[in-house]
């Protein structure tokens, strides 16, 4: 057996390992941090993993034209935006700046490969699966062991949500609300389903995820409990009524979670919050004078009287934009919830560099550099990279990379809308309703948050969602439905002409 064909005999393998080492990657990076060693060794672990991802698919590919043809474009889409960067700063730091490149397209990268190792072994769509199942446990166990030994770093300051040993908050509610679902649907199509063990590998995987989005403490991560639970339960009924009573279970299971909603950690911070920003907004409405009559007054008058509250609240933006910028980008607010909306703030600051770049229109096409995002002020360092990923992809690499991102993105989404559209019969199926779940969830929370598309270790689960978008619609083999099974065609009769 020559290499090749070793390669690809194995890659279902390759592809579970891939995926099963990522929360290990994660919990190294995090005690890196923690010891305050350098950065710069995880990276270059993630660059190994994705340079071996890269070179395994290569050498099996019959069509190693797409891997050039996807190097091209990306390396024709950087060199523009390098080009734009150092038009505005002939010091551009562009070390860095590469490296967060590297991070946005690794999503593309992995689908191709991904999609590569599909088409080259039959058992890759199971050890894709396997892969995100043993990822999913690894993080609960992490989770748990974090906490049972008091080292738990808590998802919010206020030592609320289980967040495990793991950096970003946003990327761990989008692993745990995009695996469980898929990892369910998964379970839900063994052909030893039915034997005790593994409906008890079921249920415990169920309840040991919906608790830890529930002790995790986010919003998004709550909506996953629901989205899973729910989704599913539909998923049941449309496809085997005779298990109605698993249906049953995941609704009863999401009506008592919404019934904890009041009483949940979430909410729990989310009062605290809301009690401490009702404090601050007292405090703020002190520095404000005539505060009633503020629609009535002039510009000059309502900067003047705006003045302390932001030097207080928005120091930061006061001391880069100036008084009149900042309340003008603010819209004379003294609302204390719109200081602190980090992530407006923040694509607020990414709009402002646009139309302060020397040339607007070519910023807009091909993105800013990173380390302008980057300010050092009197508060000290502030980082105003934006937390929407979309939005950030803009922000960074303009109109081009935005418009390329959406339409590589926007080909899987059109695969999963024409194969509903063609035959919905055949293509919906429990693996396909499990991983519409999880890809929703993936896209809600790059939307909402920057814990997808620019955090490797989110955005190699969304290239496994994507790549399995492309097997279930292109490569998967369905059985013929029987005859009994398909839906009556009716046809229009034709009348019979009269003599």
């Amino acid at each position: 057996m020559n290499l090749k064909a070793k390669l690809s005999s194995n890659a279902h393998i390759f592809i579970a390992f891939i995926l099963f080492i990522q929360p290990i990657m994660n919990v190294i990076s995090y005690w890196f941090t923690e010891w305050s060693m350098p950065s710069s060794i995880t990276l270059l672990m993630r660059l190994g993993v994705l340079f071996i991802t890269v070179l395994y698919s290569f050498s099996i590919s019959e069509k190693k034209n797409i891997y050039f043809a996807m190097s091209a474009i990306m390396i024709a889409v950087y060199a523009l935006h390098a080009i734009v960067c150092f038009i505005e700063n002939s010091e551009f730091a562009i070390v860095g700046d590469l490296s967060n490149y590297i991070r946005v397209i690794q999503m593309p990268v992995c689908v191709i490969c991904f999609i590569t190792l599909f088409k080259h072994n039959g058992k890759t769509y199971q050890g894709i699966q396997f892969g995100i199942t043993a990822a999913l446990i690894l993080i609960y166990v992490v989770m748990i062991v974090s906490t049972l030994t008091g080292t738990d770093p808590h998802t919010y300051t206020d030592g609320k949500g289980m967040l495990g040993w793991f950096n970003n908050t946003n990327t761990q509610s989008a692993n745990l609300s995009t695996l469980l679902p898929l990892s369910l649907g998964w379970q839900l199509t063994w052909k030893n389903k039915k034997k005790p063990a593994c409906q008890i590998l079921f249920w415990a995987t169920v309840v040991t995820g919906f608790l830890a989005m529930y002790y995790f403490c986010t919003r998004l991560a709550y909506l996953g409990i629901i989205a899973a639970s729910v989704g599913l339960g539909v998923i049941i009924l449309i496809l085997n009524r005779k298990e109605w009573i698993k249906s049953a279970v995941l609704f009863a299971l999401a009506i008592l979670f919404v019934v904890l909603l009041p009483v949940s950690p979430m909410m729990d911070h989310k009062d605290n919050d809301d009690e401490w920003q009702g404090k601050v907004q007292g405090w703020a409405d002190e520095k404000v004078e005539e505060l009633e009559v503020l629609d009535k007054m002039t510009k000059k008058e309502k900067i003047k009287n705006l003045s302390p509250l932001y030097a207080w609240k928005a120091a930061d933006f006061v001391e880069i934009f100036g008084y009149e910028r900042t309340m003008e980008l603010f819209d004379y607010t003294t609302d204390i919830y719109d200081f602190t909306d980090i992530r407006e703030k923040k694509i607020m600051f990414g709009e402002c560099l646009m139309e302060d770049s020397s040339n607007e229109f070519l910023s807009r096409l091909f993105g800013l550099e990173l380390a302008r995002f980057t300010v050092n002020t009197q508060q000290g360092e502030m980082i105003y990279d934006v937390e929407n990923d979309f939005h950030g992809i803009y922000y960074l690499y303009g109109i081009t990379g935005l418009v390329a991102y959406l339409i590589f993105l926007g080909y899987f989404i059109y695969l999963v809308i024409w194969a509903l559209w063609k035959n919905a019969a055949k293509y919906f199926t429990m693996e396909a309703g499990s991983m519409g779940i999880g890809l929703v969830m993936c896209l809600i929370h790059a939307y909402l948050t920057a814990g997808v598309l620019r955090r490797p270790d989110a955005s190699i689960f969304l290239s496994a969602l994507l790549a399995i978008v492309y097997y279930l619609v292109k490569l998967k083999e369905y059985p013929d439905i029987p005859k009994k099974e398909r839906k009556p065609k009716f046809r229009r009769l034709k009348a019979k002409r009269r003599v």
